[in-house]
């Protein structure tokens, strides 16, 4: 794609740790031939006082190339500060090789601040050779109980079957110590009013035990004796070995109902041999569970040129497409050939009824679609290159769209009628002439945004993120940030919407664009925007309102945003009506631009007006002073 600007990714620790980790796998570990010994796989803290921890590993086995004696490389750093490189961390005396290849090795290191947790690795080698992987990280705090450290949540709980008297949970296993080793047990919990932290010692609790998943790293349990057809809500905790427990996990509510689950898997040893088959098999209710992968049009064999490499039929509805492995595993790839998803709905009954058919679509990355088409004819896609909606219902949840081009929303198109949502999304460097992320047009039914994150996507002509027009809007806890339009509307470009369209909760930072570097409407409406922050956006002024005629334009009613450092200026436009609340001042944020500081304004406490408008913008504190 030519894309107008790059930015660096933001997950930089979790590769960090990924590195550090080493790349472990099932079995001992085995020496490379070249004489460097294998990795410890399986270092762990056993002891502890007030200023040592003692950690206990297997020595690694010796390759035949091998020469001279065993020495390690021993060294630790304080719990969140393992992003920096491990040539960093502080170097403990190194451990005297006391033990055979295979025999359990004791180590104590001193010198520890009291009460402070650790984060330890090692390495080793033979000789004057090379130092193996460092090891997976251990976590251990200087205290005679030395296991302070609960489990990490677990976040990706969903419904994995059910019948009409029970239902199937699944997951990933949870670290021990937050990301490191692994949780002992777990307990899960149910009940038929609302799980939270509060209510948690209330719920029933699952006495089933947790069998493997058919995907590698996730477990699963089925709890039954439930009421057919009624509402339950499934949460977890992961349990350690000292009984530390984690937070509560993200809640599942289904309901006790039978539900077909349809296995997908990449290399065609599912249910079904490909990704399509499977959604076309599915009938309401039904759950297309799809397996980590890279789903393309190369190896799925069945693209439709003038729809996409995957589609919902028109006469399709009620049931979910589902990852197994969460997003980042599960790809769905047009390689750049056409439209990556299809969903059109429409049911049409007598005189006025109609319906808008629609399904569910979690956990997936849409890349490298393609929408080049001429817009509005047969042929080749012009529209969402990522995803396509039309006539549809569909909710799309936890999903990723990268590197797609299209005519109209160059990730998600989403119009023609239905009231579609996406939400908890992330939307990255896509490109359309209008709408460079999302597309939104014609439709009576409110479509909508909830918790998303918009960043650096271009538009070469209108809407870098977001282009709406004659639709009903609802928009909230959306960040829309480093998005470029070439002409109009960096952020977002708006073209009518309905009666009672909103956008709350919302934060516009760093987009560009010559006219509107923030938000532009354009025509007669009415659109309330609330607690949202629009900063530092080049080129234009933040908002903008396109004077049709005298009291012809668009209406704007503001409450508690701020609107500052807009290179265009910062002022309220004209058609403008102030329900109260809004400030003009410094937002201090974060040196990442986005989050607020603690001293911000757009934290309540910070304000002279107290807490009368909650949190400006989408995101909470970030950083310090």
């Amino acid at each position: 794609m030519n894309h107008l600007r790059t930015i660096a990714g933001t997950m930089i620790a979790l590769f960090l740790l990924g590195a550090l980790a080493g790349c472990g796998g099932g079995g001992d570990p085995v020496a490379p031939d070249d004489g460097t010994p294998a990795a410890v796989t399986d270092l762990e803290t056993v002891a502890g006082t007030d200023n040592s921890v003692t950690l206990a590993w297997t020595v690694p086995a010796a390759a035949a190339k091998a020469g001279g004696s065993l020495a390690y490389d021993l060294r630790y750093t304080l719990l969140g500060q393992e992003a920096a490189d491990r040539s960093l961390w502080t170097a403990a005396p190194a451990p005297l090789a006391l033990t055979g290849a295979g025999q359990t090795q004791m180590h104590v290191v001193t010198g520890l601040a009291a009460g402070s947790t650790y984060v330890f690795s090692l390495a080793a080698r033979y000789g004057s050779g090379a130092w193996s992987t460092p090891s997976a990280p251990a976590v251990g705090t200087a205290a005679v109980q030395p296991d302070q450290t609960p489990p990490a949540r677990v976040q990706d709980l969903v419904q994995y079957a059910g019948t009409t008297g029970s239902l199937t949970v699944a997951w990933s296993l949870a670290g021990d110590d937050t990301i490191y080793g692994r949780a002992e047990d777990y307990e899960v919990r149910y009940a038929g009013t609302p799980l939270t932290a509060e209510t948690w010692a209330a719920a029933t609790v699952a006495d089933e035990v947790p069998e493997a998943h058919p995907v590698p790293g996730r477990l699963m349990l089925t709890i039954d004796g439930l009421v057919e057809g009624q509402t339950y809500h499934v949460g977890l905790k992961a349990l350690d070995d000292a009984g530390h427990a984690s937070a509560l996990s993200n809640v599942v509510t289904a309901s006790a109902v039978a539900m077909r689950t349809i296995h997908v898997r990449v290399d065609g040893s599912g249910d079904y041999a490909r990704l399509n088959d499977a959604i076309h098999a599915a009938m309401p209710g039904d759950v297309v569970l799809v397996g980590p992968g890279r789903y393309t049009w190369t190896n799925q064999g069945d693209g439709d040129a003038t729809q996409g490499l995957f589609v919902v039929r028109r006469d399709q509805t009620d049931f979910t497409i589902r990852s197994e492995a969460g997003a980042a595993a599960t790809i769905l790839d047009a390689e750049r050939q056409g439209r990556v998803m299809y969903v059109v709905g429409g049911t049409f009954g007598s005189g006025e009824e109609r319906t808008w058919a629609g399904v569910t679509i979690e956990g997936f990355t849409f890349v490298n679609g393609l929408a080049l088409g001429v817009g509005g004819e047969l042929g080749p896609p012009w529209a969402g290159a990522g995803l396509a909606l039309h006539l549809t219902d569909t909710l799309v949840r936890d999903c990723i769209f990268r590197d797609n081009e299209a005519i109209e929303g160059g990730a998600v198109w989403m119009g023609g009628q239905g009231g579609s949502r996406l939400e908890n999304c992330l939307l990255e460097n896509n490109e359309a002439e209008s709408g460079g992320a999302v597309h939104l047009v014609n439709s009576e039914p409110v479509m909508s945004l909830s918790g998303c994150i918009i960043r650096n996507n271009v538009a070469s002509l209108a809407g870098g993120a977001i282009y709406a027009a004659n639709v009903g809007l609802e928009m909230d806890d959306t960040l829309v940030h480093g998005n470029l339009a070439i002409d109009r509307g960096g952020a977002m470009y708006i073209a009518a919407l309905h009666d009672g369209s909103w956008i709350e909760g919302c934060s516009f930072l760093g987009n560009t664009a010559p006219i509107a570097s923030g938000l532009r409407l354009a025509y007669p409406m009415t659109l309330t925007l609330r607690r949202s922050l629009v900063a530092a956006n080049g080129g234009g002024a933040g908002i903008e309102i396109v004077a049709v005629g005298v009291g012809s334009g668009a209406v704007l009613k503001a409450g508690c945003n701020l609107v500052f450092g807009n290179n265009g200026g910062n002022a309220w436009p004209i058609g403008t009506i102030d329900l109260g609340g809004n400030l003009a001042s410094d937002p201090l944020l974060c040196p990442d631009g986005l989050h607020p500081s603690a001293g911000s304004p757009c934290l309540p406490g910070n304000r002279a007006g107290g807490d009368a408008c909650g949190l400006i913008g989408a995101l909470g504190q970030g950083c310090g002073g």
